[in-house]
């Protein structure tokens, strides 16, 4: 874009004839509709973000075109280095420490078994992390296994376990929660020793034995839903518990109902 100051303001302001003539304010209105992304650079310390969220719509299924505009004022800002795409160890290691020292770790996922090693890994860090649990938001993919105990269940971003939560893993999801409905409480994540000399194993059994009963209780309150109704009618739950038991264990089930979501 052409720069949006004349009177040298910021570095980089107006100083050649075309950028009267060639103005285009609104660059991203020429190429909206054939884009899966347009957005704008406004100023430099959101550089980082906005290039993110452009590279995550044209990599993710289905990929597309991704279309960025920005002043020249905005692209002579200083700006400082920053990290390779992929995590550092150092921040591997940050996110792991943070998970072992959590109380009530929770892993928020939404696309993730769209890379199909996705899930098996997930499975190992569940039975690694003493306490840790998977809520799934997508429902589109299968992330992680509903047998496994540390499952919470497919919920449209608004279960609660991100209210109590005391450290949260957000793995390829686009609404991990929402803030009028379930913000996260504030958390800072600190490092520490490693993993086995943090817990001993009582204490590591202890927190998988009540993720294992919490488990249960939430697959015996669904079973409950699924008993036939007293007065003979028929309700969703029913219906879906009957659905399930008849159809073959490798059935896929397509659902299209995100607009009549309840909680």
């Amino acid at each position: 874009m052409c720069p949006y100051t004349e009177d040298d303001e910021l570095p980089r302001s107006r100083t050649e004839y075309q950028h009267w003539l060639q103005d285009a304010p609104d660059q991203k209105a020429l190429v909206r509709q054939y884009c899966r992304y347009v957005g704008e650079f406004r100023t430099g310390s959101t550089l980082k973000k906005t290039v993110a969220r452009a590279l995550q719509f044209a990599t993710s299924d289905p990929k597309g075109p991704v279309y960025l505009a920005g002043a020249r004022e905005v692209m002579a800002e200083a700006y400082g280095p920053i990290g390779p795409s992929a995590l550092s160890q150092s921040a591997v290691k940050k996110i792991a420490e943070a998970l072992l020292n959590a109380k009530l770790p929770l892993i928020i996922t939404g696309y993730s078994g769209r890379n199909h090693a996705c899930p098996a890994e997930l499975v190992k860090l569940a039975d690694i992390i003493p306490g840790l649990q998977v809520s799934d938001t997508g429902g589109c993919d299968m992330c992680f296994p509903a047998s496994h105990p540390a499952y919470l269940g497919f919920r449209l971003s608004f279960d609660k376990s991100a209210t109590e939560a005391d450290v949260i893993f957000v793995l390829d999801c686009e609404v991990p929660w929402i803030p009028s409905r379930n913000l996260p409480r504030d958390y800072y994540l600190t490092t520490s020793e490693l993993a086995k000399e943090i817990f001993a194993d009582e204490e590591s059994a202890k927190r998988h034995k009540v993720v294992a009963k919490k488990y249960q209780q939430r697959m015996e309150s669904i079973a409950k839903l699924a008993t036939p109704p007293a007065d003979g009618s028929l309700d969703i739950h029913y219906v879906g518990a009957a659905l399930k038991s008849a159809a073959p264990r490798d059935t896929i089930f397509v659902v299209e109902a995100a607009t009549c979501a309840m909680p």
